[in-house]
């Protein structure tokens, strides 16, 4: 390295768009408690990046889509933590009808079940229209005209025909495509995409992940992107963080993790995908037991009636995450010194 070379200062951090700070929320267990769900989840996203939430299905990783939006599922209640979005604060101390404002103007989200979120009564025109006058002040005119300005951009097959669809009329990919366009409606910063790719076949999975990556391109999306498929992960995402039993277990960045996994859940992730090889389909070793139920987690880490590599402070104490390189960490006893009182499995 030259002198100079040495005297160039690194290149400042992209800001972050939104952090999760030790968000914690629970429900109400019917009687006088509450089970937490969610447990300390932290999590960055800096502005234009994509980061990937993975894990098995019950880990959390929607509820935490549900908890930045601020539309828990009845029952469920903030029990700690911040969420902070660039320019406003923590959306938790703003009253309903700022968070409101925020979640239509700045954050969108997409679900996997268009049909569950678009309004079976009313045109998809109609529906992307109302968005458009809402938060954009628009005439009932130029709304008219930026929704088919918005189904092009998704590329929806004759756009002016679906203007006047209902979503019932459409195929799954494109109510997915109506359901994008709805959401980049109100030209939102954050996108929030739950799953966009999970009912369709493999090649609508493939044109909708090329659209989202596009238009991240275009629009300089911010996006989280919840998926429990790691393929999706490897095309899309630059970090990754892995969620298991309300907890981020691991967070990383993509190339990272998927060449050096540092918690044994996520080497188990990544041992479950199918994999061909030149001697035929490679063996796929499916992960032992289930997620718990999050009203009765095991003492001390909650994965370790499940892994492989379990030794005695995994049984009896919850693991910190441990800093492994720059940008990864991992809740795990093997990274800490408590590996070397523990005997081997």
């Amino acid at each position: 390295m030259t002198p100079d070379a040495a005297m160039t200062p690194d290149p400042p951090e992209t800001p972050d768009l939104l952090a999760l700070h030790a968000l914690s929320v629970g429900f109400a267990d019917g009687g006088a408690g509450v089970v937490p769900v969610l447990r300390d989840v932290s999590l960055r996203l800096r502005r234009g990046e994509c980061l990937g939430l993975v894990g098995e299905s019950g880990c959390g990783k929607s509820l935490t889509a549900l908890a930045i939006l601020g539309l828990l599922p009845p029952g469920g209640t903030y029990l700690a933590g911040r969420i902070e979005l660039a320019g406003v604060g923590d959306l938790r101390t703003l009253p309903p009808r700022a968070w409101r404002r925020a979640r239509g103007r700045r954050i969108a989200a997409v679900f996997q079940e268009p049909m569950s979120c678009l309004n079976p009564v009313l045109t998809i025109g109609f529906q992307i229209a109302e968005v458009l006058r809402l938060h954009r002040r628009l005439s009932r005119r130029a709304a008219r005209r930026a929704a088919r300005e918005l189904l092009e951009r998704v590329a929806m097959p004759d756009p002016e025909h679906r203007l006047k669809s209902y979503p019932h009329e459409l195929s799954g990919g494109q109510q997915q495509r109506a359901l994008i366009a709805l959401a980049l409606a109100s030209e939102p910063e954050l996108l929030l995409a739950d799953e966009p790719t999970t009912a369709l076949d493999v090649t609508v999975q493939a044109q909708i992940l090329e659209l989202l990556r596009s238009l991240r391109r275009e629009l300089g999306l911010t996006m989280l992107l919840i998926t429990h498929d790691l393929g999706v992960v490897a095309q899309c995402c630059e970090r990754v963080a892995v969620m298991y039993a309300g907890q981020v277990v691991e967070e990383a960045p993509a190339a990272t993790l998927f060449d050096s996994p540092g918690h044994p859940y996520t080497r188990a992730l990544l041992a479950a995908v199918p994999r061909l090889s030149l001697g035929g389909d490679a063996p796929t070793r499916g992960i032992p037991g289930r997620v718990p139920e999050l009203g009765a987690l095991p003492d001390g880490c909650s994965f370790h009636p499940r892994c492989d590599r379990v030794f005695g402070p995994c049984r009896r104490h919850s693991p910190p995450l441990f800093e492994l390189a720059p940008g990864q960490r991992a809740r795990c006893f093997l990274h800490g010194d408590a590996a070397s009182v523990g005997a081997a499995p």
